[in-house]
């Protein structure tokens, strides 16, 4: 809990602090993370590294899964903010034909998306749901 790693860097005990001092290599001050109940000494590039294989090692991006009819999730089903999506002809080429296409395809199909989406290669994937905007001209 909180006050025990509170208590463990208040005033570590005589084994603790030998322990870290008889480690060859490691910076004096490490982060402690809670593994099972017990505190384990870890070093910045450790987490990055669990980090980035518990989402398989995958590069950030949007993975699309299958496709619903528009009405199948309902409106209350939204827990978070709302994202816009847009296509990267630097990043990946021909990006911007492909995205138009599926998107003219879902809105004569009446269909949204559903995907993964993987913010960041340290961060955890999301279900999503894509839905299809229809352009607006108010001229």
């Amino acid at each position: 809990t909180g006050k025990e790693v509170a208590k463990f860097w208040a005033k570590p005990t005589t084994e603790q602090r030998e322990l870290q001092r008889d480690q060859p290599g490691l910076k004096r001050f490490r982060q402690f993370h809670n593994f099972a109940g017990e505190l384990v000494a870890m070093e910045r590039g450790d987490l990055e590294t669990i980090r980035v294989f518990a989402n398989g090692g995958y590069d950030p991006g949007l993975t699309i899964l299958g496709f619903k009819h528009r009405n199948a999730i309902p409106f209350y089903h939204s827990v978070a903010a709302t994202y816009l999506i847009f296509p990267n002809d630097d990043s990946v080429q021909g990006s911007v034909d492909a995205f138009a296409e599926l998107r003219a395809s879902m809105l004569r199909k009446n269909v949204l998306a559903i995907g993964e989406v993987l913010h960041r290669s340290t961060w955890q994937s999301r279900l999503v749901a894509i839905y299809p905007l229809e352009e607006k001209n108010d001229l």
